[in-house]
């Protein structure tokens, strides 16, 4: 089964504490995706409901507390904060996954 992700997203793994009280962000990575951007309830890692600002389908495994940009690799360069926090990316609040009907890919859900 082949999946349409015709979209491009940049993702950030979680950051890390940088011992100063802020956060130091990895490089991002580039990764095709189905971004759609639609509110959806859903229930967060903690228990509660919340409702999302974008939902995010990718054939990449991602965690939650990582950030993803609608946008490819050559836009990103083009701007010059040096976070996502900065330049319009979302945190990923929760991730879900489903396999497919022959168990050969997994698809991965962005709750952001």
């Amino acid at each position: 089964m082949k999946i349409k992700l015709n979209q491009k997203t940049m993702y950030w793994t979680p950051p890390t504490a940088d011992g100063r009280g802020g956060w130091t962000f990895p490089s991002p990575t580039e990764v095709a995706c189905r971004w759609e951007g639609r509110t959806e309830r859903f229930i967060s890692p903690e228990g509660r409901e919340e409702v999302s600002r974008a939902v995010v389908y990718l054939q990449t495994a991602i965690l939650a507390d990582g950030w993803l940009w609608l946008g490819s690799e050559e836009d990103w360069d083009l701007l010059t904060s040096p976070t996502p926090r900065e330049d319009g990316a979302y945190k990923i609040r929760s991730v879900g996954y489903s396999p497919s009907i022959d168990g050969n890919n997994l698809l991965y859900k962005a709750m952001l």
